[in-house]
């Protein structure tokens, strides 16, 4: 009896890691472009906007966009165009994840109330990159036209 449950065990584990060989060896195939779009598919862009009695929230992730106007609304939801898509991805290829945290924000008016506080995000596989506070509306420079393709695909889903 014990011995039918080890060989039904190993078996079981034989099996699984197979898969997992198998699907590893699966993306070593993959040329270079089909990489970058299975890496930029998984990438969830977010956008948020806030102040005391102003909230914006977009989400962009695998073609779809989502668009939160309120802390406790539902969300908007649409597709992005194709050429949007493009666009983004192009614009994604030039931000450099790693030191989003170091972008300097242009202007300070979020501190006297002149701009909603906002923040510029990128989640890649459970890990987040993401900017300091900047003023909404004023975009570190390294970032000003993803942000500005960001609020044009949003205003499509209003």
């Amino acid at each position: 009896m014990m011995q039918t449950f080890f060989s039904i065990l190993i078996l079981v584990i034989t099996f699984t890691s197979c898969k997992c060989q198998k699907s590893i060896t699966d993306n070593e195939n993959l040329t270079p472009e089909e990489t970058m779009k299975q890496s930029q598919e998984m990438i969830t862009i977010e956008y948020e906007e806030t102040s005391r009695g102003y909230f914006n929230k977009i989400i962009i992730s695998n073609g779809e966009v989502q668009v939160i106007e309120a802390r406790d609304a539902k969300p908007k939801q649409g597709l992005i165009a194709p050429e949007d898509k493009v666009q983004l991805e192009d614009l994604l290829l030039n931000i450099d994840k790693i030191n989003l945290k170091l972008l300097k924000d242009p202007t300070q008016k979020r501190f006297y109330d002149g701009a909603p506080i906002a923040k510029f995000r990128l989640v890649e596989n459970e890990e987040i990159f993401e900017t300091r506070d900047f003023d909404g509306g004023y975009p570190p420079k390294e970032i000003e036209q993803i942000v500005n393709k960001i609020l044009e695909i949003a205003a499509k889903v209003k």
